[in-house]
């Protein structure tokens, strides 16, 4: 009996130790909670907060590569939380920088462009080791399987997945073929687990498919979700990232 206790303590050291707080005991009254989880919990609400109300600092945006710089039609972050479909819509200037470099192209159009959008979580992405070791390694090993990548990052302020399928219309969208082109839209999200996680969207398809607005949607997309330093790091989140896309680009 005794080391079935022991294997569980040990168990549940192992899961707080990877950010994880787990109930036991209890405070003053039985319904309180024990001291130290009730201070974690406070803890994580108020990263919450600041997390949700932080803004892309000018210091970030000067350590993204090549950086393209958009926003959506959400005026502040205040509508951007408060009205989503705000944070869907690309602004004009955005329509006219991204059509730019489509046609900076010209006919040498890469299979994959990389979107950073700040997301509910602006933090998951300004975290030291999280964004740049993420974007550098899957970069690489993209290329290095025969994938051409846009040299350009997209990043967009207030901007949430649909704005990533929006850019994809706009970069892939004018040439009705069935050659397969795909955009890897890294979002910071989920605000609350103490990690600052981003997310990853993926979506393939073919050109053909990208020219009919708004057919593009989550329900061809693929997530890898959870991606920090202290969660799925972003070196093993890029290799499971171009497994997928592997997958991806094969079936359509």
């Amino acid at each position: 009996m005794l080391d079935i206790y022991d294997e569980g303590k040990t168990t549940m050291h192992n899961i707080r130790q990877r950010g994880i707080p787990l109930a036991e005991g209890y405070g003053k009254n039985i319904y309180d909670l024990e001291p130290e989880l009730e201070r974690e919990v406070r803890l994580l609400y108020e990263d919450a907060k600041i997390s949700l109300w932080t803004e892309i600092t000018p210091d970030f945006m000067a350590t993204v590569p090549e950086a393209i710089a958009i926003t959506t039609n959400s005026t502040d972050r205040k509508d951007y939380v408060y009205h989503p479909e705000s944070g869907e819509i690309l602004a004009e200037t955005a329509v006219r920088r991204l059509e730019n470099l489509r046609i900076s192209w010209a006919e040498k159009i890469p299979d994959i462009q990389f979107i950073i959008s700040d997301g509910l979580n602006p933090r998951a992405l300004m975290d030291d080791g999280h964004l740049i070791p993420y974007i550098d390694s899957l970069k690489t090993t993209l290329k290095n399987s025969g994938y051409s990548v846009s040299s350009k990052n997209i990043v967009i302020k207030h901007g949430r997945v649909r704005a990533g399928y929006a850019c994809g219309e706009i970069l892939f969208g004018k040439r009705n073929t069935s050659e397969s082109k795909g955009i890897v839209h890294i979002i910071g999200e989920r605000p609350g687990s103490g990690h600052h996680n981003f997310s990853a969207y993926l979506t393939t398809a073919p050109t053909s498919t990208w020219t009919n607005s708004g057919t593009v949607d989550h329900n061809i997309s693929k997530v890898v979700s959870g991606i920090s330093d202290t969660s799925l790091t972003p070196k093993i989140a890029a290799k499971q990232t171009k497994t997928i896309l592997d997958r991806m680009f094969t079936i359509i």
